[in-house]
């Protein structure tokens, strides 16, 4: 085969080939600002929820130095002054408990919680760890996920220590929080985006998942760490690639690719064909001989070789 023919011949793949190339260039650059986005959501939801613990643990902090200044508990005044402090919260403050060294005195609201009052927490295998824990470290802990004495799982619940002003322990205040009002509080975006977060806790190596919306280890991801009172949130987001890839527009450009190699195929062909009608030509021309007669028109002789 002459050189000429085998450029012809590679021409339609390497016009494939460019053209894949750029599908594969469109398809990259997408991914490459779809990554963009869920980094920009992902450092949004780490700053919201860096912004809802303190909040939250600030507005607490409030109700440990009024106890621990005013040891000699009035309820209706404490009552009266915890429901200003978390009157605008409470669609996410679900309950509050007061503990004098770790037996429930006082909780809010009364009713919905009233069958903890008097509960000492040591006496429950599972709030004796971390009731004891604040007593002794005089430390904010936020606790995994676990069933409540009210009924119910709480989600996100904050025990802070109760110093008086000696530096000694009194007791402390626990509150709980509503995850469903947590997360808008968070702005996922759950329409596009998947989420995983889990809690973990410095005290040992258990893991507990705090919210997944369906997260699967197969999705383009990213993560970041929310380090906490007593523990760090892991977030992480993701999305399918494939969601990406298989769109009206892939589709269009792989059907003009296809087009453009086979159009251009037909061309060469019909050019080849061309050609080899013109070689067959120029062959039969060569087998004649022409000559003018006397009369000046032209004729055609049979050639001798």
């Amino acid at each position: 085969m002459k050189r000429s023919e085998l450029l012809l011949n590679t021409i339609p793949y390497i016009i494939l080939l460019s053209l894949i190339i750029a599908i594969y260039t469109d398809f990259s650059r997408r991914i490459s600002d779809e990554k963009q986005d869920m980094i920009q959501n992902l450092a949004l939801v780490e700053s919201k929820v860096n912004s809802v613990t303190n909040h939250y643990i600030s507005k607490m902090i409030g109700v440990t130095t009024y106890l621990s200044i005013h040891t000699e508990v009035d309820i209706e005044e404490l009552n009266y002054f915890v429901h200003s402090v978390v009157h605008s919260d409470r669609n996410i403050i679900s309950n509050i408990g007061v503990f004098k060294d770790t037996t429930a005195i006082y909780l809010y609201p009364y009713e919905a919680n009233k069958s903890m009052l008097n509960i000492n927490l040591v006496e429950i295998p599972r709030f004796k760890e971390n009731a004891l824990r604040v007593k002794e470290d005089l430390d904010v802990v936020i606790t995994p996920p676990d069933e409540v004495v009210q009924g119910g799982i709480g989600i996100i619940i904050t025990r802070l220590p109760i110093v008086l002003p000696n530096g000694s322990y009194w007791g402390q205040v626990g509150y709980m929080m509503k995850l469903d009002d947590i997360i808008k509080k968070l702005t996922l975006d759950l329409e596009k985006y998947k989420y995983l977060i889990s809690q973990y806790n410095n005290y040992n190596s258990e893991s507990h998942i705090v919210f997944d919306s369906g997260f699967k280890d197969n999705l383009f991801s990213e993560e970041v760490i929310v380090h906490l009172p007593s523990g760090f949130w892991r977030v992480q987001i993701g999305f399918f690639y494939g969601r990406k890839l298989v769109t009206p527009a892939f589709f269009i450009q792989i059907i003009i690719a296809l087009i453009l190699f086979l159009l251009t195929k037909y061309t060469i062909f019909k050019l080849k064909e061309g050609k080899e009608k013109l070689s067959l030509i120029i062959d039969s021309i060569d087998s004649f001989i022409f000559v003018v007669n006397e009369t000046g028109r032209l004729i055609t002789v049979n050639s001798p070789c």
